[in-house]
């Protein structure tokens, strides 16, 4: 087992004390008044802001950094990244609603930086950047009692990811060709190496669905003949089979949501004007100009 140092890795957790889930088969919707600040997340702007009651059509950016931006997991977590993209400070956090409170700081603030790949069931995976030698290459590693351990096979420009049982499938990304290559990473063991599944593939989005691969191209995420039309932002929620899907709007401060059950493609839940999310306990908060909207994602 092989523990990276603390260096530039700042995750972000974003939790919400709220309570009153509805059931996303509903009908109508519910908006509760929110009545307190409270920090959110916008994955458009990928920073926290502030959603002040007084004034809830107003974006206020948690950080006064403009170079500080904060990254998410594509599933429900109550964690992200954070960092300076020029200077990095990477390090992980965690959302207390009023505050973020810092959890690991990565050591060589320099060269490092850390991005979401994959989280289930409170196992998270990174991908750890590193230009310590001039060249951009990087690396999976699992976070685990507050340190980082490194898969040491895996290097490469790695793209995107899910895990099924225990095996973690990943694509990276292949400069000379263009495309992208799948593989195949079972994680019991941080020596194991990773085996091939599939190259030239067009674009590096995959998605768990169905307990399946989905992959994707411009416009479709898709297995075989199954397919779901591509947005800007593609989440999912593997536990409950769920495609949570964004499309950004107003100069990316607001965002529409697109709730779908991927086995029989229906559409659960339509939500536009949003200014931030928050997951919490297998709830989705929606914070919108009108007030929270809490939805049940079990």
């Amino acid at each position: 087992m092989l523990k990276i140092p603390l260096k530039i890795l700042f995750i972000i957790a974003i939790v919400t004390n709220l309570t009153g889930c509805y059931d996303l088969q509903m009908a109508s919707r519910t908006i509760t008044p929110q009545t307190q600040y409270e920090l959110i997340y916008n994955p458009f702007l990928q920073q926290f802001i502030e959603y002040n009651p007084d004034s809830n059509d107003e974006i206020i950016k948690f950080s006064n950094e403009p170079t500080t931006f904060q990254y998410s997991f594509n599933t429900p977590s109550m964690y992200f990244t954070s960092g300076d993209n020029i200077s990095n400070n990477f390090s992980i956090v965690s959302n207390k609603s009023t505050e973020i409170v810092t959890m690991y700081t990565l050591e060589d603030s320099e060269n490092l930086a850390l991005f979401p790949l994959v989280a289930k069931n409170n196992d998270y995976f990174f991908t750890l950047t590193d230009t310590t030698d001039g060249n951009l290459y990087s690396s999976i590693v699992r976070y685990r009692g507050n340190e980082l351990h490194q898969y040491t096979h895996v290097y490469g420009l790695i793209n995107n990811a899910i895990i099924i049982g225990q095996n973690l499938y990943f694509t990276q990304y292949e400069p000379p060709i263009n495309s992208y290559t799948l593989y195949m990473l079972n994680i019991s063991d941080y020596n194991n190496t990773p085996t091939l599944v599939e190259r030239d593939l067009e674009y590096g989005e995959i998605l768990c669905l169905n307990n399946e691969i989905y992959l994707s191209n411009e416009h479709y995420i898709y297995l075989g003949q199954d397919k779901f039309i591509k947005k800007y932002l593609n989440y999912y929620d593997e536990n409950n089979n769920y495609l949570i899907q964004f499309e950004p709007n107003t100069n990316y401060s607001q965002m529409d949501i697109l709730i779908t059950e991927a086995r029989s493609h229906k559409v659960l839940f339509e939500i536009t004007d949003a200014l931030g999310i928050n997951f919490k306990n297998n709830c989705l908060y929606v914070y919108t100009p009108d007030g929270v909207e809490t939805i049940n994602l079990q």
